[in-house]
């Protein structure tokens, strides 16, 4: 399902009460939110991925007994974990937490649901999570790991893309980096589903491209 400004209102209408007005502004925030996502420099971190995530999200959420303002938590941190990106940064979820948060300011939400989410977003920066919320949010992200293996290879091609500027032996190295780092977890996937539907085949895909990186050196 293709995720529309009508949902987007909706969402954030589950996390602080809007009135008429507030929801139409969001129709321009969503518009802003696609545009950063539509930059040049991006070929794997754009809306697609978090329509992609938000797919994932609806799926799991089906069966998820949280309350609205929880899912509504998750479902933002979705959106915006990526507003901000650019490769090889290392403060693109800061700076994405710190667009929620002054948008979430402007509508009127509490503190501690602003916070709430903001440390959700952040979660995906080490993909380690320290809550359950926070474990799904990082799950759902890291869900392209177990795609089948030709959209595996497509993630892979776009990733390299967006490192264009750094040559074959730097890429090599920084995502063989990655990859053994993330191999080297107990497990990968921190939510009950994920470890069940996601860890057999994120390994199995990682391990692949490693021997790759590593015979193309």
């Amino acid at each position: 399902m293709s995720f529309n400004e009508n949902a987007f209102a909706l969402t954030w209408n589950g996390l602080v009460r809007l009135n008429d007005a507030q929801k139409s502004s969001l129709v321009a925030e969503f518009k802003r939110l696609q545009g950063a996502h539509a930059q040049a420099h991006r070929r794997y971190h754009t809306f697609e991925h978090v329509q992609q995530c938000l797919n994932t999200w609806d799926a799991i959420a089906v069966d998820m007994t949280w309350t609205l303002k929880q899912l509504s938590a998750i479902t933002l941190a979705l959106l915006y974990h990526d507003a901000v990106y650019h490769p090889g940064r290392g403060d693109n979820e800061s700076r994405s937490a710190r667009w929620f948060a002054y948008r979430a300011r402007e509508l009127g939400a509490k503190d501690q649901d602003i916070r709430a989410v903001e440390e959700l977003i952040l979660a995906t920066r080490t993909h380690r999570a320290s809550s359950p919320m926070a474990a799904y949010v990082v799950d759902v992200d890291l869900s392209i790991l177990a795609a089948d293996p030709s959209a595996y290879e497509l993630y892979c091609q776009q990733v390299r893309a967006e490192y264009a500027e750094y040559d074959d032996e730097e890429f090599r190295t920084g995502r063989s980096d990655f990859l053994r780092g993330m191999l080297g977890r107990s497990k990968i996937y921190q939510s009950r589903f994920g470890l069940t539907q996601f860890e057999v085949k994120a390994r199995t895909n990682m391990l692949n491209e490693l021997k790759k990186l590593e015979t193309s050196a």
